[in-house]
């Protein structure tokens, strides 16, 4: 029995690579004599570069910038392909969720600014002697919704307000926001990002009010943030001819955005980057078993997100497909296909703090249910 294990990060738990390397340490103990391959997943959002060191064999660099709510500085790690001179970056290390506890998130406060010193620091690098044609950012895990303000300012972009204000590029600042100036010369080398889910800017099915709640903001700064998107969307047709009203470039409250405005950026949707570059499809196709996962399956999930995305390939190939994950939308699978087998961490738990806390034990405990299912199947 060939069994593939490619599942994405659980959220506030483990990243793709840790979370592979614990279900073979548990499994290998609960199937004697199957055969078992790691592949990490990520759609861009958190464990992505962990995901891409391995996978590419980078370099490992870092740097230290401002995180997102300007309180403290951090240190970023970055990859490096030398044969393909390129650099990768997780836009989650800068600003994810990870990055600021719970009860310091303000979404008003916090901004992509960051991002663009990380950037700066790399053309100096590249300034130095080290050869980058390409940068490959993730998108996605964020805790901003900050529409790219941040980092197109941090790379020579300007906002004109009503009012003046050091840090006007912050969303509790936007209301005042009156019109945009493109920096003197873009971003001189080429970003290719990976998004996570292809959402547009603004709308019904946007970034801001489909995604902004989930930060933490208010039905007030909702409502500012979704006004402002609309804004600068308009304002970008207006005065530059740009038409970003449907674009799919919502990740991460819209950093695609202003990333666009100061450098040249082409855009790799999640489902791309994992069947073709990681090669999710070849493995897929050649295991028995499929097992992926994440911390919390749902709706979300089956937009072109890693572990959704490895469920539609291996339903495709006729492949047997386990989930496991922290919670999930137990129904949702079902309709997807019947034949789908779901592993839930959280009933082995009294609360979902808990079951983060006890991450590893739950995994174990699920793991001894996979092999039940797994020894049934046989």
């Amino acid at each position: 029995m060939k069994i593939l294990i490619a599942p994405n990060s659980f959220k506030e738990c483990a990243s793709s690579v840790a979370v592979s390397r614990m279900l073979r340490e548990f499994l290998s103990k609960e199937i004697a004599g199957a055969q078992f391959t790691e592949l990490p997943l990520s759609d861009g959002g958190d464990g992505f570069y962990k995901v891409c060191r391995d996978a590419f064999s980078l370099e490992e660099l870092s740097v230290e910038v401002p995180d997102c709510i300007g309180e403290k500085r951090i240190t970023v790690p970055l990859g490096y392909n030398a044969d393909e001179e390129t650099v990768y970056i997780e836009s989650a290390d800068v600003f994810g969720l990870k990055t600021i506890a719970k009860e310091k998130r303000d979404i008003g406060s916090s901004s992509s600014f960051g991002l663009g010193r990380i950037l700066k620091k790399i053309y100096e690098l590249h300034l130095e002697g080290m050869k980058i044609k390409k940068i490959v950012i993730g998108l996605g895990g964020s805790a901003i919704n900050d529409f790219g303000m941040g980092v197109f300012v941090s790379l020579g972009g300007k906002i004109i307000s009503d009012s003046v204000h050091e840090h006007n590029y912050l969303p509790n600042h936007f209301p005042s926001v009156t019109s945009l100036e493109f920096p003197k010369r873009k971003f001189p080398i080429p970003i290719k990002l990976v998004l996570d889910v292809e959402s547009n800017l603004t709308g019904e099915k946007g970034t801001t009010l489909t995604f902004a709640k989930q930060k933490g903001a208010s039905d007030a700064q909702v409502k500012e943030l979704e006004n402002f998107g609309n804004f600068v969307v308009q304002h970008c047709k207006d005065k530059f001819g740009l038409d970003f009203s449907e674009s799919k470039i919502g990740a991460s409250g819209g950093v695609a955005l202003g990333l666009g405005l100061c450098a040249y950026v082409t855009n790799t949707p999640a489902k791309e980057f994992i069947l073709d570059k990681l090669n999710a499809g070849s493995f897929i196709r050649s295991h028995d078993i499929i097992i992926t996962g994440e911390g919390s399956f749902d709706k979300q999930s089956m937009m072109n997100k890693a572990t959704g995305v490895a469920i539609e390939k291996a339903i495709e190939l006729n492949k047997q497909v386990i989930v496991i994950c922290g919670k999930a939308d137990t129904k949702l699978l079902e309709g997807i296909d019947s034949r789908i087998k779901c592993v839930e961490l959280l009933k082995y738990f009294d609360s979902v703090e808990k079951s983060i806390d006890d991450f590893r034990y739950g995994l174990g405990l699920g793991c001894k249910e996979i092999g039940e299912i797994l020894r049934q199947i046989q």
